[in-house]
């Protein structure tokens, strides 16, 4: 198909006006992925100082290819992840220096943990859940299980009611987090293939400024006699790598297999689109404020395999240190509320950044990113637009680079064949150019409108913020287990694109509602949403009605609902006399058929 991805690679990193005007590659990879996948090991094995050991169709050692060739090659002492000390560790300083760990290290530490898990009982193809927030632990445990061949899950450490979920459909084998997040396991119940006690691993431990004990620690249990050696594991090319759980789809509990030459595949083409260096050079990528469960695992395997660094912080960490205390960031991340954030700091300038990303569902407000590239001296920065999901093995979407705003205009990602499906049957093909993107295989729910050979973003297929689904049935779930709630309901915000309104019905009874009350209620709804799921699923606005919804077969009417408050009916509903009454004998009915309410009848028919 090609001979070289050098002109590409060119093409992509040349700041211009955002239109592709070279499309037969783009088209070629497309139509003959296999040939594209070829093209790029070979790109990636020429341009790499240590070539990987990973086959196409025959057999990845990603553990191989992301640490051992780094660690034990001449870059060894570069950092695979610079991060800040935790705010919670005692003496913390927002101008202490950045804790780094070289590859040696995480080659070591890894090493010492995947003997740990091995006599725990971890194989290869067991699954193992790892409950961490982004940073070390989380990065140390994933490469240990790469090192056994295990099937990695991640989740981060919120809500009962959310890892619940998504344990009972995951069923692990085995699960690493910290002592001090184990509380919120008591909710996960069975069927599960072991009992908690025995899924439960060690508790990750990480020492930054003991890198030399470490490794002279895993040599000494390398050269140990006697014991089983712990070379790196193989995975086949379609053996599951990763089983992840996206905020792009919703029900978001479902996990969602990635195999492994998607996953090692789609980490070489990213690399390719946002601009990688080799290995020997290094490349420090940030990603502030990025949801877990959209970006990781990949987004370190993408970092890993190109030798570069993860440069890990939070918005506040980011703001608070100067250029001096940072390294140059090669590749920015950006989110809007990450961009709000500095807006509202009036953040100093961020100079040493050579590039910078946003989510492409996020480009379209021009005079917010136009205030923020003016304020951080942005303008003359290259910048980039893109779709990122990492449980469909990466990027899906991605413009050219412009200087100073977000492209708004995206292609295809390189040999990712996708479909556009009818928004209103996402089974059938689109009718025209318009359509439901679908890779394949995979599933999205990202609305494309065809335009100069690319795609412009139309919005989602369910309520989001974003792009990201805000887990409407898990949170009308937890609303009304409230014993004050009637019904709850998620409908899409009429004006705004990718909002969403809470529709929270209490009933008739609370038609005289001070705006007091009201406003407890929203608190309470609000609050347990927080608690039970975690604040990424708070609604972006929670409407407390004072009326019943219509319900279908046993369940809430989401089209009439949707309807209903599109042409603004449910608040006349609540003030109209005749429906008001209407709504209350429903109550009274629903009331009378339960079993207190056919209790309570019966004792007031003995009265007379």
């Amino acid at each position: 198909m090609m001979d070289s991805l050098d002109a590409v690679r060119l093409q992509l990193q040349q700041p211009g006006d955002g239109y592709l005007r070279d499309r037969s590659w783009l088209a070629d990879s497309l139509r003959s992925p296999g040939v594209f996948a070829q093209a790029l090991m070979q790109h990636a094995a020429r341009r790499s100082d240590s070539p990987p050991k990973s086959q196409l169709g025959m057999a990845f050692d990603l553990y191989h290819d992301a640490v051992t060739r780094h660690a034990l090659g001449p870059h060894g002492d570069r950092p695979a992840l610079l991060y800040a000390t935790e705010a919670h560790h005692p003496g913390y300083k927002e101008s202490d220096p950045l804790c780094a760990i070289s590859y040696a290290h995480l080659h070591a530490a890894a090493t010492l943990l995947a003997e740990s898990f091995r006599k725990r009982g971890v194989k290869d193809g067991d699954i193992l859940c790892i409950i961490y927030p982004l940073g070390p632990e989380l990065l140390l445990a994933m490469c240990a299980a790469l090192r056994l061949g295990a099937v990695i899950s991640v989740l981060p450490p919120q809500g009962a009611d959310f890892l619940a979920n998504r344990l009972r459909a995951l069923r692990p084998q085995h699960i690493v987090t910290a002592r001090r997040y184990q509380s919120l396991l008591k909710d996960w119940y069975g069927p599960q293939p072991v009992p908690l006690s025995d899924a439960l691993l060690d508790e990750v431990q990480v020492h930054p400024r003991q890198a030399e004990q470490t490794i002279a620690a895993a040599a000494e249990l390398e050269g140990s006699p006697g014991r089983v050696q712990l070379g790196s594991h193989p995975y086949k090319a379609e053996d599951a790598l990763f089983a992840l759980f996206s905020p792009q789809r919703d029900p978001g509990w479902i996990p969602i297999a990635v195999n492994t030459s998607a996953a090692y595949l789609g980490a070489l083409c990213d690399g390719l689109i946002v601009g990688m260096q080799p290995a020997e050079f290094g490349t420090v990528l940030c990603a502030p404020e990025h949801p877990l469960l959209q970006y990781q695992p990949t987004l370190l395997l993408l970092t890993l395999l190109h030798g570069g660094t993860y440069l890990h912080l939070d918005a506040a960490q980011l703001v608070s240190r100067t250029a001096s205390q940072l390294p140059p960031i090669d590749i920015l991340l950006m989110t809007a509320m990450l961009r709000d954030f500095l807006l509202a700091r009036r953040a100093l300038p961020l100079r040493g950044v050579r590039s910078w990303l946003c989510s492409f569902t996020e480009a379209g407000e021009t005079l917010s990113w136009n205030d923020l590239a003016a304020q951080c001296e942005l303008t003359k920065i290259p910048c980039r637009s893109w779709h990122y999901d990492a449980a469909s093995a990466g990027c899906l979407l991605f413009s050219l680079l412009l200087r100073g705003t977000p492209p708004q205009l995206v292609y295809p990602s390189p040999g990712r064949p996708f479909s556009l499906c009818d928004p209103q049957a996402e089974d059938q093909p689109a009718r025209s150019t318009n359509g439901i993107l679908r890779p394949i295989p995979g599933a999205c729910g990202l609305l494309l409108y065809e335009h100069a050979g690319g795609y412009l973003y139309g919005g989602t297929r369910w309520p989001s913020s974003g792009g990201h689904s805000l887990g409407a049935t898990e949170v009308e779930a937890v609303t009304q287990d409230l014993p004050f709630v009637a019904g709850a309901v998620m409908v899409p915000e009429q004006s705004d694109k990718g909002r969403s309104n809470f529709l929270v019905f209490l009933g008739p009874h609370m038609r005289r509602m001070t705006a007091t009350k009201r406003m407890m209620v929203e608190h309470k709804v609000r609050e347990q949403i927080r608690q039970r799921l975690g604040v990424s699923f708070e609604p972006n606005m929670v409407r407390v009605m004072a009326a019943l919804p219509r319900t279908k077969e046993g369940s809430i009417d989401y089209g009439w609902c949707a309807s209903q408050h599109r042409e603004g009916q449910l608040d006349k509903r609540a003030q109209d006399p005749a429906l008001n009454l209407i709504d209350r004998l429903i109550l009274a009915c629903h009331r009378l058929s339960t079993p207190a309410g056919m209790i309570a009848m019966r004792a007031a028919s003995l009265r007379k």
